[in-house]
């Protein structure tokens, strides 16, 4: 996997920092980089910095927040969790205020980026942009008077701050953008285009059904791949996310016929989309000990607590934890306490000094506090259980926790926007925060890359192959908001 990009190298040796569409992008120029410097013989080299668009706006940020004042600047969720608050507060008879949160904070990016004006006749015969303008309105004036700025802004902002000398005015390189937006015009000095190259062949082959036609590129990825392993084949999948779990079956059972699992750093292939961090095995099972916050937990939730093999003593006695489990459905209760897990387990001596330990940690619960608090007391109750102490952690298995800390952090960064809250509603942020993408499948050095159609733009492989090409999902819908006028 290459960047598309004639003038990449020049600008490596000078050192320019380079800016590009997408994190696929980002990754495959790191690797090129230090493929090219290898190649050259280097031993050691000066990485320069290479980021997305969205990332450089905010070392901006990060470089005129120590010298000159400037408002302090929101995260994706403390920006969703604002637009929530105000939304329910403005519309409460909307069925889902964090949907609508998400889908106004994209709207915001969206005006930012392409400079859409928020005055004129366009919004007058649209109920919903006319909602969105006056949600915007009381979102900028609650971020001034608290001296806050969001995302959206920083791309105003920045120019300003490199004019007076709040930035530093260092050589950036502006690469593979194939239709800048305006925001990305006024910070940018300099574009490196995409080259533009001819396919020495092209083949087509029509398919009756999805699947037949994944499982025949699978076969055709692999033959490639072995006859020649040093070659890098890009396979580009509309709507990727949506068919994330297809994809990755073909592929393993296809690349992997005999079953046998590898890391998923060393896998054959990558694929640039992950399933959500909530529906990881690791972190769905942080958030069922969670549940023992509860007064009354569901009985599913219970059992599935007893037969965990994260927590403490479940390998050494995961007979005693199964006839546990049996004797607690007997009761054919729809929730159960605490108390109850206890008796049912009493046979179990691990357990029981888990269960101990967690009713330490529960003492000092409060019934109302503020998001750090909360974190603290979920990481004491995961650690009270003995979370992972007990097991080996396969690479994908190390970023999920990465993953779920980051989350937690997230939950504590909250209580700049929001006040005291309940342990309900801890609960239900930290489930909306790990809505956010898990690990990937692989890595850039994968022969084998697996891409989002939409992300194909700027890179290059030695064999493309292009997959559902219908005339359903091609040519790719554009993603607009309702939010907007069409005619904006």
């Amino acid at each position: 996997m290459r960047v598309a990009c004639p003038g990449l190298f020049s600008s490596f040796e000078k050192t320019a920092a380079i800016v590009v569409p997408s994190q696929e992008l980002a990754r495959a120029a790191s690797q090129q980089l230090v493929s090219e410097q290898l190649r050259s013989g280097a031993e050691t080299w000066t990485r320069p910095s290479i980021t997305t668009f969205d990332a450089w706006l905010a070392s901006r940020w990060q470089q005129a927040r120590y010298r000159t004042s400037v408002p302090a600047l929101l995260s994706p969720s403390q920006e969703h969790v604002l637009w929530q608050q105000i939304i329910e507060q403005e519309a409460p008879q909307l069925f889902d205020a964090s949907a609508a949160a998400r889908l106004a904070m994209r709207t915001a990016a969206l005006l930012s980026e392409w400079r859409l004006p928020l005055e004129g006749e366009h919004w007058a015969d649209h109920a919903d942009a006319q909602a969105f303008r006056n949600w915007l309105r009381l979102f900028r004036e609650t971020c001034r008077r608290r001296n806050w700025m969001s995302r959206s802004e920083l791309s105003y902002a920045v120019p300003e701050w490199i004019a007076r000398g709040a930035c530093d005015r260092e050589p950036t390189v502006f690469a593979c953008f194939a239709e800048p937006s305006p925001a990305v015009r006024e910070c940018a000095t300099r574009f490196q285009p995409v080259q533009q190259t001819t396919p020495s062949a092209i083949s087509h082959k029509a398919f009756d059904c999805v699947s037949a036609e994944l499982e025949a590129v699978a076969r055709q990825a692999r033959a490639l791949h072995e006859a020649d392993p040093s070659r890098s084949i890009g396979i580009f999948v509309p709507d990727l996310a949506r068919r994330l779990a297809q994809v990755e079956r073909v592929f393993e059972r296809v690349c992997y016929p005999t079953g046998s699992q590898r890391p998923s750093t060393d896998s054959v292939f990558a694929i640039t989309a992950a399933r959500p961090l909530i529906e990881h095995p690791l972190a769905a099972n942080a958030l069922l000990i969670a549940e023992v916050g509860r007064p009354r937990i569901r009985q599913a939730d219970a059992c599935a607590m007893l037969r965990s093999p994260f927590i403490k003593g479940a390998q050494r006695e995961r007979d005693q934890r199964a006839r546990a489990d049996v004797l607690l459905r007997r009761g054919r209760d729809l929730d159960v306490t605490l108390r109850e897990m206890e008796n049912a387990s009493r046979n179990c001596e691990t357990l029981q000094t888990v269960w101990s330990a967690v009713r330490r940690v529960l003492r000092d619960k409060p019934d109302e506090a503020e998001p750090a608090v909360w974190s603290r007391f979920l990481s004491d109750l995961l650690k009270a259980t003995g979370w992972l102490s007990e097991v080996d952690l396969t690479t994908e298995e190390q970023q999920t926790v990465e993953e779920w800390n980051r989350a937690l952090s997230s939950l504590s960064a909250l209580g700049l926007v929001t006040g005291e809250m309940t342990y309900e509603q801890a609960l239900g942020h930290l489930r909306r925060l790990l809505q956010r993408p898990g690990p990937e499948r692989g890595d850039p050095l994968s022969p084998i890359q697996i891409i989002d159609a939409p992300a194909a733009h700027g890179l290059e492989f030695d064999v493309a192959i292009v997959t559902g090409m219908s005339d359903e999902s091609w040519p790719p819908q554009i993603e607009t908001s309702p939010l907007l006028p069409i005619a904006l």
